[in-house]
C-alpha cells in the first residue's frame, strides 16, 4: 500500500492508518510527507501494529516531508536498504529464496522548493540499480512530466523536461490508472478547510487549545457620528469551531455512552432521565 498522509502527528491519524493498513492485511507499507521528525519504537508500533514490524525511516526536516517504509518480516524481507535526502531504495526479497522472487523498491517524497529539483532528479538517477533487476517507484514526486496531469495553466516546462529526461536515463514506465483521472494538483475541495481544521485540533491534543476560545469584540454604533464609547453597542464575533468539534465529540460519544456509564451513575442519556 502506498499513501502519502500529509501529516500523522496525532495519534488519532496514527491510528487510522493503522487500521486501513490491518483491514487490507497489506504487507508493506510505503508513507510519503510522514512530517515526523524524531521517530520511536511506540511510533512505530501505532502505525503498524502488530504485522508490520520492520521499519525504514527518513525523518521530516522539522514538519517538512519525511518518508517511511513498514513490513511484515514474516512475508517479506528486506535485505538491503539506502536512505538518501528525498527516499529510500530498499531490495524486497520474498521467502521462496527464488532471485526472480525480490525485486528493488523507492519511497520519495519530492521538494516542492524548485531550487532543490536537480539534487532531487539526480538522486532518483542515482537510486537506479542494474537494468536486469526489476525497481518500482512509489511517490509523491512533487512535480510533473505531462500537461495532461495539471489541472491550470501554471506549469515550469523547464522542471517538467528535466523530470522526463531523469526518467529516461532511469528507464522507467508510469504505471497508467485505470477507470479514473489522476492529476497531482493540489486544488482545495469543498470542505477542505474545516477538515484541516480537525486535523490540527487532533494535533493539539495535550497541548495549548487557546485558539479555540478566541473571539473578536465589534464595536457597533448605535448612531451616526458616534464619538464616545457609550455611542457604541460591543458585539463578540465567535467562530463556531468548537461547536462544530464538540458536536461531532458528542454524536461519536453517543453510540457508546450506555456502555461506559455504569447505571449507577448519573448522566444525561438520549430516552433516558435522571
Amino acid at each position: 500500500m502506498n499513501w502519502n498522509v500529509h501529516g500523522m502527528n496525532s495519534p488519532a491519524k496514527r491510528a487510522t492508518i493503522c487500521q486501513i493498513a490491518s483491514s487490507h492485511r497489506v504487507s508493506m507499507l510505503c508513507l510519503q510527507e510522514t512530517k515526523i521528525e524524531n521517530w520511536s519504537p511506540a511510533i512505530v508500533r501505532e502505525l503498524g501494529g502488530s504485522r508490520l514490524q520492520g521499519c525504514a525511516v527518513l525523518p521530516a526536516i522539522g514538519t517538512s516531508g519525511g518518508v517511511a517504509i513498514l513490513w511484515d518480516a514474516n512475508a517479506l524481507d528486506i535485505r538491503t536498504h539506502a536512505v538518501g535526502a528525498y527516499s529510500i531504495t530498499a531490495k524486497v526479497v520474498f521467502p521462496s529464496g527464488d532471485p526472480s522472487s525480490s525485486f528493488w523498491l523507492t519511497t520519495v517524497y519530492g521538494p516542492v522548493d524548485d531550487t532543490m529539483r536537480e539534487d532531487f532528479l539526480s538522486e532518483l538517477t542515482r537510486a537506479a540499480p542494474p537494468m536486469s533487476e526489476p525497481w518500482i517507484i512509489n511517490d509523491d514526486f512533487n512535480t510533473i512530466y505531462e500537461t495532461r496531469d495539471k489541472s491550470n495553466l501554471n506549469l515550469n516546462r523547464r522542471i517538467m523536461g528535466r523530470f522526463r529526461a531523469a526518467i529516461d536515463r532511469a528507464g522507467l514506465r508510469e504505471i497508467k490508472c485505470k477507470n479514473r483521472k489522476y492529476t497531482w494538483t493540489k486544488a482545495p475541495k469543498p470542505g477542505d478547510d474545516v477538515m484541516a481544521v480537525f486535523d490540527h485540533f487532533y494535533s493539539l491534543a495535550r497541548g495549548n487549545f487557546s485558539d479555540l476560545n478566541r473571539a473578536m469584540i465589534f464595536l457597533l454604533p448605535k448612531k451616526d457620528r458616534a464619538t464616545t464609547v457609550s455611542d457604541f453597542t460591543p458585539i463578540s464575533l465567535i467562530h463556531i469551531i468548537a461547536k462544530l468539534i464538540a458536536k461531532v465529540m458528542s454524536m461519536r460519544l453517543a453510540t457508546v455512552i450506555d456502555q461506559i456509564i455504569s447505571p449507577a451513575q448519573a448522566a444525561f442519556q438520549k430516552k433516558k432521565c435522571i
